[in-house]
């Protein structure tokens, strides 16, 4: 008879992405009840055309490493004696174990290079099957502790159930999704996106802050052209200066300059001027008489401006 001496399990990363440690195994309920399945189908529905047990294992045990065992087959079942046959041709050479989980470790000692998910230290065998084409060479099923439910490790197995290892990155990113406000399991695509939305928002901040202080600054230049501090021909240089340095320091530079005039000052233009007098000190516009205004708008048209602006609120049309 062919050898029919078989690896169960053995502790190298699977292409999934994680391990199973043979000395963390518990064989002792199967030993009870060592049945040899295909493909790991049970007969639930009580039809005929599902496949019973093919066969049972014997001498199921730990060796160097690997759970081993030695496949016999039910020859008296025509389904079971076609794959007995296939085996002893070399055709199955595979054979893939239903196991239930109990432990994982993500301790750095139980970890390979290129390890997704934690290592599967404790767990238990339920049942051994002969598998046709395996997800890797060392195939197995593994029960979602979830629903209960086996799930054979193929390219399209969901294993979102196995706990993943928390490597620097991944703990990285968790820190970086909770300080945005977000489920500490979000992807990179929410991530980013989050921090896309968050980067629009700190433009727009900028830029209206931006505009907030060159509005203030141009106040304060505007504010020291009224008071004759400075020429509107200057007005261009100051909102510079005020950008470079800032409000404050310009609002210091402005305030050292004695005004050229003030509108509470005394105006008198001497001889020269159209009334041929001097236009005594007032408050307000509406202190001045017609023929003082008109005087003052000859002698000192800014002033003029200032109080007509202060009084009526705009500035006068003087064209």
């Amino acid at each position: 008879m062919k050898n029919r001496t078989v690896v169960i399990s053995s502790e190298r990363l699977n292409r999934k992405g994680f391990r199973v440690l043979t000395e963390g195994a518990d064989l002792s309920q199967y030993k009870k009840n060592p049945i040899l399945l295909w493909m790991h189908m049970r007969p639930w529905r009580g039809t005929e055309d599902e496949i019973m047990p093919i066969g049972k294992v014997n001498n199921v045990r730990k060796e160097d490493g690997k759970v081993m065992g030695e496949l016999e087959f039910d020859t008296e079942d025509p389904f079971a004696k076609k794959v007995a046959d296939k085996w002893d041709k070399g055709i199955y050479k595979m054979v893939s174990p239903g196991l239930t989980p109990i432990e994982f470790s993500e301790d750095s000692k139980h970890l390979m290079p290129g390890q997704k998910y934690a290592t599967l230290t404790k767990w238990r065998l339920d049942e051994v099957s002969v598998s046709d084409i395996g997800a890797n060479d060392d195939a197995m099923a593994i029960k979602n502790r979830e629903t209960g439910k086996y799930v054979t490790l193929t390219d399209d197995t969901d294993l979102s159930f196995l706990p993943e290892i928390k490597t620097k990155e991944k703990q990285t990113m968790k820190n970086i999704a909770l300080k945005l406000g977000l489920a500490e399991d979000a992807n990179e695509k929410t991530i980013l996106e989050a921090i896309g939305a968050l980067n629009t928002k700190i433009e727009t901040l900028q830029t209206s802050e931006s505009e907030i202080r060159l509005k203030a600054i141009t106040n304060a230049v505007e504010t020291a052209i009224r008071e004759k501090r400075i020429t509107e021909k200057q007005k261009e240089h100051y909102v510079s200066l005020g950008d470079k340095v800032g409000l404050d320091m310009l609002n210091e530079t402005l305030g050292g300059i004695e005004p050229a005039v003030k509108p509470t000052e005394l105006i008198d233009k001497g001889a020269g001027s159209k009334g041929g007098g001097a236009v005594t000190k007032k408050e307000k516009w509406e202190d001045y008489t017609e023929a003082e205004l008109e005087q003052l708008k000859s002698d000192d048209v800014e002033t003029y401006k200032l109080l007509f602006n202060q009084h009526y609120g705009f500035e006068p049309n003087l064209k």
